[in-house]
């Protein structure tokens, strides 16, 4: 299974050293999201790893993806309701080209449905009740989740369980059929 953790939304002490150690245990990617910080704050944050690492990085934000030459883009929710149709698709042909990941999250199945197999990633999200974000709540009818997993035509994207996984739920996650999960709460709150 796809291993993604994300940046925590506050500094943690010695927060690049655990980040890299989650990569060197296994860590594919890392979300970088601080919803506070500006784009200056990511250029002082992304030196301070080790060359090479900006590979497994996903930003929200072009002007980072571009200037760091990080390995992924995540389109929030504000984007895909500001871009046209067509504007998506050339983006996510440019990004294709280029090697760089696209990502989306999908709240309900009716957007997993429009997404699987236009984005190299698709974050379900919440899966559970999230651990950081507290008004976030599990409504996913897992069961019906399973059945499209089971029922898709094997396709590029990569469908990421995210939101209140904890080592109780997670022999759940996995017999859904998802190719990984995300971590955020578990392991900063």
């Amino acid at each position: 299974m796809k291993k993604i953790i994300y940046t925590p939304e506050q500094d943690q002490i010695s927060e690049i050293e655990k980040i890299v150690s989650m990569f060197e245990m296994g860590a594919d990617y890392l979300y970088l999201r601080k919803p506070e910080k500006d784009i200056s704050y990511w250029y002082a944050y992304i030196e301070q790893f080790p060359y090479g690492w900006e590979s497994k990085m996903i930003t929200s934000e072009f002007k980072l993806l571009h200037d760091l030459k990080l390995g992924g883009f995540h389109f929030k929710r504000e984007t895909l309701n500001n871009i046209s149709e067509k504007d998506l698709i050339e983006n996510l042909k440019m990004l294709k080209d280029s090697s760089i990941k696209s990502s989306v999250t999908a709240h309900n199945l009716s957007e997993l449905n429009k997404y699987d197999g236009q984005f190299d990633i698709v974050l379900i999200s919440p899966l559970f009740d999230s651990i950081s974000k507290k008004e976030y709540h599990g409504n996913w009818d897992f069961e019906k989740l399973k059945i499209f997993i089971e029922n898709r035509t094997p396709l590029s994207t990569l469908l990421i369980g995210q939101g209140g996984i904890v080592d109780k739920n997670f022999v759940e996650v996995q017999s859904l059929g998802l190719d990984g999960y995300a971590l955020l709460g578990y392991l900063w709150n």
